[in-house]
């Protein structure tokens, strides 16, 4: 006769079967009503199953002694453990051009149990391309090998690393009241970012720019107002700067009254007191020039 031990097969984390009584056999393979005793039933035990994951022979055996009757074959089962999914995700990171590089990390998706990262056997061994002054763009975030585990099916989620282009603002204040007769004034706005500065004038019939290698000049032709724009429109690095403007007035009608306020005493004596009479004026250029 054959006692059969039944196989079963789970998850590692999820409950464990109890297989210590599975097995089956014919009872009409006794005679005369025979069986097993009942304090001496067939036990299936797991032959070196210590909780990990994997295959294990579930063999069944009873202490009973039937002599010369009969004749009881053993037949083992299996007990599979398969492995849990793990997924070991890297997190996405982000920072701005030209400042300290974030700490790459990453978060395990599956443990069960209540195990942490000792329990999986190894350390992941994150990485990226994004080194510190690397340009603005988007880069890997990768793991450098794939270890296995006694447990877990271990899966790896990429991420990317995001260098966002930094801000810049133009420094510019120069002096804005000039005669035609100097000609040739420099433009010296300056970028944070210490990229090249453009200029554009809106009235060229009063001063125009000129590009001279890497200076810029406002070349004055005439009396009059013109207002200059200052433009670093930003590369990969550097997001665009806001536009700084600047009036600049031109001519000897506007050079002694731009924007000044000018106060006049008058004193007018009466004997015996002494009047005293403040005007103040606040030079307002024409709005047709």
């Amino acid at each position: 006769m054959e006692v059969k031990a039944r196989s079963f097969a789970t998850t590692y984390g999820k409950t464990v079967p109890d297989y210590s009584k599975a097995y089956d056999y014919d009872k009409s393979d006794f005679l005369g009503g025979e069986d097993f005793d009942a304090d001496k039933m067939p036990v299936v035990r797991a032959e070196a199953y210590k909780g990990n994951a994997g295959t294990y022979k579930l063999t069944p055996y009873s202490v009973q002694d039937f002599g010369k009757n009969y004749k009881v074959s053993y037949i083992s089962g299996e007990l599979v453990i398969n492995k849990a999914p793990l997924t070991i995700i890297a997190d996405d990171k982000e920072s701005v051009y030209g400042e300290d590089l974030a700490e790459l990390t990453y978060q395990l998706d599956g443990l069960v149990n209540g195990e942490t990262i000792k329990n999986l056997g190894f350390a992941p061994r994150i990485s990226s391309t994004v080194t510190k002054g690397a340009d603005a763009g988007t880069y890997p975030i990768v793991f450098a090998d794939n270890h296995k585990s006694t447990n877990y099916e271990v899966a790896y989620k990429e991420g990317k690393y995001v260098v966002v282009p930094a801000s810049q603002k133009i420094s510019w204040n120069p002096e804005t009241s000039y005669k035609v007769e100097q000609r040739d004034i420099p433009l010296t706005a300056v970028a944070s970012s210490k990229l090249p500065v453009s200029y554009v004038s809106d009235n060229d019939a009063v001063a125009y720019v000129n590009q001279i290698g890497d200076n810029w000049i406002l070349t004055l032709v005439s009396d009059g107002l013109v207002k200059v724009k200052a433009i670093q429109n930003g590369n990969t690095n550097y997001w665009g700067a806001e536009p700084v403007e600047v009036t600049f007035a031109i001519g000897n009608a506007y050079e002694s009254v731009d924007n000044e306020t000018i106060v006049v005493s008058d004193h007018i004596e009466v004997y015996p007191t002494v009047f005293t009479t403040n005007v103040t004026v606040t030079a307002l250029l024409p709005s047709n020039v």
